[in-house]
């Protein structure tokens, strides 16, 4: 009886296996539709669609209805292959199947089409009967309103598009996840208000979402309704779609709000998605009252050149935007943009662009009136073409620059008309010459004296043209409005025409000056001469007005001025010192001293007598030596240039060396009494002995150790007058004494100083010398800066 048992269980487990065997083959098989009757197989009773809602919420819907946890299962008895709930979304079913889901869902087969967003095109798909690119769309997770969801919960097409990130109605952000786990939401829940995930099962509604100011919603608002056939009025090019506004809405917008190279909406969408309702905004501005809004933009954009890369062109002046017309300007929804585009450049009278670059968005018919080729304009001037290229560059006259690759370059028809009349107006200088009736110096007078303007360089057509016709007409008529209308007729008259009348002694510009002024007057014309040639004087005017002038000195007369000997005056002549110039009249012959010049030498030097006088020194020679002593360096003098006198610079001469030279004339050089000449010595021994480090007892001026081993002799000294050495005086005594110690060390005090010199022996020794008698002197030299000469190395701080 066991045995049947375990028979009859083995039977049981063989035929389990067989099911479970052939149910596995089953999935295995690829599904197909078993009859007609499962292809039109439609739910019992399946929920109706709210307008404005997705496939994918029409199905999420029924699957809450009948209680399935995933909204695939509502698609199972149709058997589609490889469905889902997010490639139905993404991407179009088999054509048999069309048919199949519109029964399930119980719709219309055109209103599912309507509302399906993939087409056969998987670069294209379509929105309420639209066609857009497929970035337009954002259906790898989807977005929600929580207000909108708490309003009437399913999901609305308008949140599958990628421009829309806010919503209209609530002004609110959309929210692309769960608040409580922040997952991403997929099409994978059995439910549009709760999030997705099993463990969390939160519900969506109670979202808090970011405001939005309402103000913004304009654009947003204006792309809904043109995907819903009711566009605003008056935008973009008439005979566009909705969907090709939208397309022209964003990429419009993307250039007004600076993010030219970002041409899909997916790439701003996840880079700034705060400022997509903007974009769009600034986009529809842009297609408002056609074509203006447009042009606007494009002003928008030439504003911002500056601060991009190159010298000129289509680019500079627009950035981005040439590109994006070259590449989409032939397609029929962006070919009235490209239009639109090359009308506004063709009418700017300054725009910098060439003619290849304006024909690649449209025609220049709009240049034909206004412009001249470069050849034309060189004619038309009577320039040469190496001329015209340099005035179009330096006028501005380009309407389209030259390409190099033989497209003509083109220039304003109206700024070249207006450089030829400019250009009539201006003279030669041969032709000025002539005109005035005088030669290239008498020109050059005129020009450097004021009484013939020059044209400045960057109103010149062309350099060489110098002189405006009617400024030598001015000139030639102010001088004949001088003539006498009344006639007085004079015995011997010696005339001569007034561009003859300049002499070495007197010039052109003197002579016409003269007669502007009154007091020279012509007294007649001569018919046949042009200018100056026709302006007749009388040779005795000429005199009596302009007689010859003696206006310089020779260098004796200035010396003699200036009270020393010639050859002083021609040493500084030659040096620089006293300005000279060479007239070379029949006059003034030589080097010739002016006025000024002698003036503005007595202001910049001054002669040690002068010196002495201001101070009170005495001589010249001793303020020369004063001045020498303070550290003033003559400009010339002996010691400078071997001259005679004592010469020097009125900038050295500072009102502190001044005063310190009259103190000194009225103090004197200190002469120390006794007792001073010995406290001094005394203050020398003491900081002989701190530097020493040994103590010193005093006999007389000399400082000695107890065992005699160091000897410090202390001298005193001054110096006498206004004289830069300090006097020393040295005796056989202290020699004796400092030969005897082992070490010997001299120390020179300056009487009115705080420092000393403090030398060893043997360096004082050679400098002083053996010399014969009981007395020698020692001679320190220190300058007005108290710095001292000889034997600076051991100077020290009392």
């Amino acid at each position: 009886m066991s045995s049947d048992a375990d028979d009859d269980g083995g039977g049981r487990e063989a035929l389990a296996r067989e099911r479970r065997r052939s149910r596995r083959a089953r999935r295995r098989r690829p599904a197909v539709p078993r009859s007609g009757r499962e292809v039109g197989y439609s739910l019992l009773h399946p929920q109706p669609r709210i307008p404005g809602e997705s496939v994918a919420s029409l199905i999420v819907r029924n699957a809450e209805t009948y209680g399935f946890r995933d909204p695939a299962r509502v698609l199972g008895r149709i058997r589609i292959p490889g469905q889902t709930l997010q490639t139905i979304v993404s991407e179009p079913p088999e054509p048999e199947f069309r048919g199949a889901l519109a029964t399930l869902l119980g719709l219309e087969q055109e209103l599912l089409d309507r509302i399906s967003y993939p087409t056969g095109d998987p670069t294209r798909f379509r929105f309420n009967g639209h066609l857009l690119p497929r970035e337009f769309f954002l259906l790898s997770r989807r977005r929600y309103c929580p207000d909108c969801l708490r309003e009437n919960a399913f999901h609305r097409m308008a949140w599958d598009l990628s421009l829309v990130t806010v919503c209209p109605r609530h002004a609110v952000r959309l929210i692309d996840g769960c608040p409580a786990c922040h997952k991403s939401l997929r099409w994978q829940a059995g439910s549009l208000t709760r999030c997705p995930s099993p463990a969390c099962w939160a519900d969506l509604r109670a979202a808090a979402a970011e405001p939005v100011n309402s103000d913004r919603m304009a654009g947003v608002t204006a792309t809904l309704d043109a995907l819903a056939d009711i566009p605003p009025l008056g935008a973009g090019p008439p005979g566009l779609s909705g969907g090709e506004l939208v397309r022209l809405a964003f990429q419009l917008g993307a250039f007004s709000r600076g993010f030219e190279r970002v041409g899909r909406p997916i790439d701003l969408l996840d880079r700034h998605p705060e400022a997509m309702h903007l974009v769009l905004n600034e986009g529809w501005a842009a297609l408002a009252d056609w074509p203006r809004g447009f042009h606007a933009l494009l002003e928008r954009l030439r504003g911002r050149s500056a601060g991009r890369r190159g010298r000129y062109g289509l680019r500079k002046e627009f950035g981005y935007l040439t590109h994006w017309l070259f590449r989409f300007g032939s397609e029929p929804w962006c070919k009235p943009v490209a239009e639109a585009f090359a009308v506004y450049a063709a009418t700017q009278i300054d725009f910098a662009t060439t003619a290849a670059g304006l024909r690649r968005y449209g025609s220049l018919e709009a240049l034909r009136h206004r412009h001249m080729t470069m050849s034309e304009a060189a004619r038309f001037l009577e320039v040469s073409p190496e001329t015209m290229v340099e005035l179009a560059e330096r006028k501005g006259l380009y309407l389209v620059r030259p390409t190099g690759q033989g497209a003509p370059s083109l220039v304003r028809a109206d700024l070249v008309k207006e450089l030829h009349e400019v250009k009539t107006a201006t003279l030669l200088k041969q032709e000025a010459e002539k005109l005035l009736g005088i030669g290239r110096p008498a020109l050059r007078e005129l020009e450097r004296a004021g009484l013939l303007p020059v044209v400045p360089p960057k109103e010149r057509v062309i350099q060489q043209r110098i002189y405006r016709v009617a400024d030598v007409e001015a000139l030639v008529e102010s001088l004949e409005a001088k003539i006498p209308t009344v006639r007085v007729r004079r015995k011997g008259v010696a005339l001569v025409a007034l561009a003859d009348a300049a002499q070495p002694h007197r010039s052109l510009v003197q002579v016409c000056r003269a007669v502007l002024d009154g007091s020279l007057r012509p007294v007649a014309l001569q018919a046949r001469a042009k200018g100056l040639k026709r302006i007749m004087l009388d040779r005795r005017d000429i005199l009596a007005s302009l007689p010859v002038p003696r206006t310089t000195l020779s260098v004796v007369q200035a010396a003699r001025e200036l009270g020393v000997a010639a050859e002083t005056a021609r040493l500084w002549a030659t040096r620089g010192l006293l300005a000279t110039v060479v007239l070379g009249t029949r006059e003034e012959r030589g080097l010739r001293v002016t006025r000024e010049a002698l003036d503005a030498f007595r202001a910049d030097f001054a002669m040690a007598a002068e010196v002495a006088a201001m101070t009170g020194v005495g001589t010249g020679r001793w303020a020369a030596e004063r001045l020498a002593f303070l550290g003033v360096r003559a400009a010339s003098g002996p010691t400078v240039d071997e001259g005679e006198a004592h010469l020097f610079r009125r900038s050295d001469l500072t009102p502190a060396i001044l005063a310190r030279m009259r103190r000194d004339v009225t103090e004197g050089t200190p002469k120390p009494s006794p007792q001073q000449a010995f406290d001094m010595a005394n203050r020398a021994g003491q900081a002989a002995a701190r530097l020493l480090g040994v103590p010193l007892r005093r006999a007389w001026n000399g400082f000695a150790d107890e065992g005699g081993r160091v000897y410090v002799q202390v001298i005193t000294g001054r110096r006498p007058r206004f004289k830069a050495n300090y006097v020393f005086r040295f005796n056989p005594p202290m020699r004796k004494h400092l030969e005897a110690a082992q070490q010997g060390w001299l120390a020179l005090a300056f009487c009115d100083q705080e420092f000393f010199l403090l030398v060893p022996w043997r360096v004082a020794e050679p400098v002083i010398g053996r010399a014969e008698g009981d007395r020698h002197h020692i001679y320190v030299p220190v300058d007005g800066e108290e710095r001292v000469g000889a034997l600076g190395e051991f100077l020290r701080p009392l």
